[in-house]
């Protein structure tokens, strides 16, 4: 490879230009992007450059610059070289540099001496200049002892280690790892060049206090920045870190995740200028409210809604002024910048989301995204006050998606509640929130309340055209209660009634055959299990009308008829879209699995262009079969009992 001489690279191939744009190419893919641009880059020597370039471009791990260091600098340990140059070249030292970090997990290095700036010099000739991404993860942190030899080495020079980086992620996720020891470290890798900064907020101290005063003055350019907080209660962000990031960032702050968050930390944050997405992942009870008058110039309003009158006031309103937004020449709109709110609950009901919902005001014109939910199946009663706030406290005109409900990890009803018979259980009413005329992204996923039903889902549709994305799923997973669920029919209405829905998921009766206009007539023969010849040569002059969507999620729902679905759901559906299912069924339910499994692979095999290929199982399930299940009292009380115990 070393003999290879210049010239060998095709003409048209040689011109630099054209050899970015291949390699730009292969660097989208992210699945093998290192793979292929290794291979590139130890093609030849004109394509060295070009594949190095992208190769190292952005880094998801460590290891490489670890790789790049002397061998001596570590304790001798076994490794497998494939690269077969003796090290004189300084190219053949480049390639076998590639092929050594390439195939290799990451080592748990240890010293054997201190680093010294002699040793970061072919790193720094050769590929230091085209790192711009840095991920420094959990499984590639490098060793402590090494990091404070590098700071003890960048100090001295008073430079960083890598000048042209514009996105540091450092320990974003750190879980079982205490990121305080190494956020100091932080300032050898960053430059005034760096525009993004994501790390996991280390607990309060001196040293992290000092290290964010340098990363303020090394980072001029900095615009986003992202501070995650451990999950680990003993671990968390203080007060005093968040105040003082937020008073040395403020104007650069753009992402806040946080594990848990209070009263005072929301008056604060409530009034950066630039956050634009805040999540709260275990949303606690957050106490007493923040007493009238007692807040500072910069803490927002805590009065009720603007349709509201608030008590407080010192004069009485009328009912014209009580219906306006409220607007001062004094007052600061809260999270002023904010796009995007997502706050979860652990152990506790969404009445707790109640006092952190105050802090949004309606007047605010960049909140488009709320998400909401909770680990506890808590009452409809709950819901609803947090549907109204939402209603109350958000921009009737901007806000676009809305989710509110229980999570997958949501646990058991909350003590004293009552099981209500499935026809027996609350309707949440959706109607209140079609105030939101621009939705384009809503779902619901409350346990406790009934399925959506017909005339409900119609409304939804009928109200909001936009939608690209609609969750009307449902939590339970038991065949006996498919009498309360939509249908075929339903799944066809709402996919060709919004003209740009790209995803929906959805809990159906499946085996309940469509009544459609277009479709086939009903006879012995079209009704006979695997007879699709019948169908297919009724359907062939149907004028499908073709839909938007391309994913289709089927929540919760037992199949009886393969044969049956898949071929109304390619037939019915144009063109046809990706079918998934991604709630598996457990215990005695396995075998719906591999029903729904091959539903997938015979549905995969219509979209590659191929016939449907599979023997006929049962049929469609007539209405007399399924009111005669959910008829049976014994029957119901004895599968709703099993169903809860799961």
């Amino acid at each position: 490879m070393n003999t290879i001489q210049r010239g060998w690279t095709h003409r048209c191939l040689a011109i630099p230009e054209i050899m970015l744009m291949i390699c730009r190419e292969l660097a989208e893919d992210k699945l093998n992007r290192r793979r292929d641009l290794r291979a590139v880059a130890l093609t030849c020597r004109e394509w060295f450059g070009p594949g190095v370039e992208y190769l190292w471009q952005e880094l998801g791990y460590f290891h490489p610059i670890l790789a790049s260091l002397p061998e001596d600098l570590w304790v001798a340990e076994s490794k497998d070289k494939s690269d077969k140059g003796d090290g004189s070249d300084e190219d053949s030292d480049e390639d076998e540099e590639e092929d050594d970090f390439e195939d290799r997990e990451l080592p748990r290095r240890e010293m054997r001496r201190q680093l010294k700036e002699e040793d970061l010099l072919r790193f720094k000739m050769h590929y230091a200049r085209h790192i711009k991404i840095l991920w420094v993860c959990r499984d590639s942190i490098p060793p402590l002892k090494f990091l404070q030899s590098l700071k003890s080495v960048t100090d001295a020079g008073r430079s960083s280690l890598l000048p042209r980086l514009h996105t540091l992620y450092w320990l974003r996720y750190a879980y079982d790892i205490d990121p305080g020891p190494y956020f100091p470290f932080i300032v050898c890798f960053v430059n005034e060049k760096l525009k993004t900064l994501a790390f996991a907020g280390p607990p309060s101290s001196p040293e992290v206090q000092t290290t964010v005063t340098l990363l303020n003055e090394r980072c001029p350019s900095l615009v986003d920045l992202e501070v995650t907080e451990m999950a680990s209660d003993n671990d968390t962000l203080t007060l005093d870190t968040i105040s003082f990031m937020t008073e040395q960032w403020e104007n650069c702050l753009r992402r806040l995740d946080l594990n848990h968050v209070t009263h005072e930390q929301l008056r604060r944050l409530s009034t950066l200028p630039h956050l634009q997405t805040l999540i709260v992942t275990n949303l606690g009870s957050l106490g007493s409210p923040i007493p009238s008058g007692a807040s500072s110039s910069s803490s927002p309003n805590l009065k009720g809604p603007p349709s509201t009158p608030t008590t407080t006031s010192s004069h009485s309103d009328t009912d014209s002024d009580a219906d306006k937004p409220e607007k001062t020449s004094t007052s600061i709109i809260p999270f002023p910048s904010l796009k995007d709110l997502t706050v979860t609950t652990r152990d506790q009901y969404p009445q707790c989301m109640l006092p952190f919902l105050q802090y949004l005001s309606p007047t605010s014109e960049n909140l488009k995204r709320i998400f909401i939910s909770s680990e506890g199946c808590a009452p409809v009663s709950h819901w609803k006050q947090v549907v109204d706030l939402i209603i109350s406290r958000c921009n009737r005109d901007v806000l676009e998606s809305i989710y509110f409900g229980e999570n997958d990890d949501a646990g058991f009803a909350p003590s004293g509640f009552v099981r209500q018979r499935w026809e027996e259980r609350e309707q949440f009413n959706l109607s209140p929130l079609f105030v939101f005329k621009n939705l384009k992204d809503f779902g619901s996923f409350v346990f406790h309340s009934a399925p959506i039903t017909k005339d409900a889902l119609r409304e939804v549709v009928s109200n909001w055209k936009n939608l690209t994305k609609l969750d009307v799923s449902f939590p339970d997973s038991d065949g006996i209660y498919d009498k309360f669920h939509l249908d075929c029919d339903d799944l066809l209405f709402v996919v060709r009634s919004l003209p740009v829905l790209e995803s929906l998921r959805i809990t159906l009766n499946v085996n309940r055959r469509p009544s459609t206009p277009d479709s086939t007539p009903d006879s012995e023969d079209s009704e006979a299990p695997g007879n699709t010849a019948a169908v297919a040569e009724g359907e062939e002059d149907l004028d499908i009308p073709h839909t938007s969507v391309t994913h289709i999620h089927i929540i919760n729902s037992y199949l009886r008829s393969v044969l049956g679905f898949v071929t109304f759901f390619t037939t019915h559906i144009k063109p046809v879209p990706i079918l998934s299912v991604p709630h598996v069924f457990v215990d005695e339910d396995e075998h719906q699995n591999d029903k729904w499994m091959e539903a997938i692979r015979q549905v995969d095999r219509v979209r590659d262009g191929k016939e449907i290929q599979m023997d006929s199982d049962s049929g469609w399930e007539t209405e007399s079969e399924t009111d005669s299940v959910a008829a049976s009292d014994d029957g119901y009380c004895a599968d709703l009992d099993t169903l809860f115990e799961r």
